[in-house]
């Protein structure tokens, strides 16, 4: 028995309305996945630099950003553009039944310009304290071949942002021009900071502390006002990065033949588990949907514990008289840093929704 003439009729305009959006967002599918490639490879290489000069030998001797607040920028800007970049890579990989339409593109972009900006942002105060400090590089070989590295970096990023520049105009995200008088005063305000920082304020540990703070605060503010201003925020969006991970958690359990079942065990545990009624609370309170602030605290802690461990490893335990402070200053810095980066960035990445909503998170939990 067939459907009534107006249900085929609204079934039939559904349908011809997601193949519209479909149809006006294809052609640009593929140019948004080579800019999300290009983006990841560009914080690879912008990792491995990172890495190599605070512990190459010959490039640590002419580094002058090794010292707070440029550290801080670049310590902020690694894990800021870490988290655009796996944004976008879980955007493009995660499947759309109905199609790909604008608003996960741009979804993706933003993810792409925040991870570039902070890249630029981190790869602009290094070139500062260079310039601040060229007597102390000038003379070496190694000052010569870091400040070549962080050149060819600028130019390359820049590259990669100008294509994303282009697709963003084409897919009408860009703001308009009043928009950058600010940004101006905030990239000046930035800049005359790092060029001019009392190097006496950095003594101490206190001293050590705010400088971090500025540092990180200094990567953070001028990222989002460069990132908004040149791809403005939109109204809310109907997605979040939770849809995303759940989206892609589904695809993989349905068509990763040696994970379904893994998988599969893994949900019938969690369930048994959350009938604990101390679990279930503990749960609870860590629900994203409900409670976003818990688990970003939650998540500033852990990776200010990891990042001591990592140090740890890399240049040894901290004397114990001292290793109670160490511990507050690597947890307290990294939670302000993590508090303000969700803060400034969540509706804009589309991170978690601050509300109740249906989804991945709320079938779970």
């Amino acid at each position: 028995m067939g459907l009534p003439s107006g249900e085929r009729e609204n079934d039939y305009a559904e349908r011809r309305a997601i193949n519209l959006r479909m149809n006006k967002s294809e052609p640009y599918y593929k140019q948004v996945l080579f800019s999300t490639v290009a983006t990841l490879l560009v914080v690879g290489v912008f990792w491995i630099f990172f890495d190599a000069s605070k512990h190459n030998g010959l490039l640590m001797k002419a580094n002058v950003f090794l010292e707070d607040p440029y550290d801080a920028v670049g310590s902020f800007g690694i894990q800021l553009a870490c988290l655009g970049a796996v944004l976008s890579v879980v955007r493009v990989l995660r499947p759309y039944p109905q199609g790909i339409t604008c608003e996960p593109l741009r979804r993706i972009l933003r993810g792409e310009a925040v991870a570039l900006c902070a890249v630029e942002v981190t790869l602009g105060a290094d070139g500062l304290a260079m310039l601040r400090y060229l007597h102390r590089w000038t003379g070496s070989p190694a000052g010569w071949l870091l400040a070549f590295i962080i050149s060819l970096l600028v130019a390359v990023t820049a590259l990669v942002g100008w294509r994303l520049s282009q697709l963003g105009r084409t897919l009408k995200m860009h703001s308009s021009p009043s928009s950058w008088w600010r940004t101006g005063l905030v990239c000046l305000a930035g800049i005359l900071v790092l060029m001019f920082y009392p190097e006496g304020w950095r003594q101490g540990v206190p001293g050590g502390v705010f400088t971090a703070l500025v540092g990180m605060a200094i990567l953070f503010l001028l990222t989002a006002s460069i990132v908004k201003s040149a791809f403005s925020p939109t109204g809310e969006q109907s997605k979040d990065f939770l849809d995303d991970l759940y989206a892609l958690y589904e695809w993989v359990k349905v068509h990763v033949s040696f994970a379904s079942p893994i998988l599969r065990s893994g949900e019938r545990f969690s369930l048994a588990l959350a009938n604990v009624s101390w679990i279930h609370g503990c749960i609870n309170w860590l629900n994203p949907r409900k409670h976003a602030w818990n688990l970003v605290i939650l998540a500033g802690l852990g990776m200010g514990l990891a990042l001591l461990v990592v140090e740890t490893v890399a240049e040894g335990a901290p004397r114990p008289s001292i290793i109670l402070m160490v511990i507050s200053v690597y947890v307290g810095i990294e939670s302000a840093g993590v508090l303000l980066g969700y803060a400034l960035f969540r509706q804009y990445l589309g991170i978690i929704k601050p509300w109740p909503a249906t989804g991945g998170v709320n079938r779970i939990l």
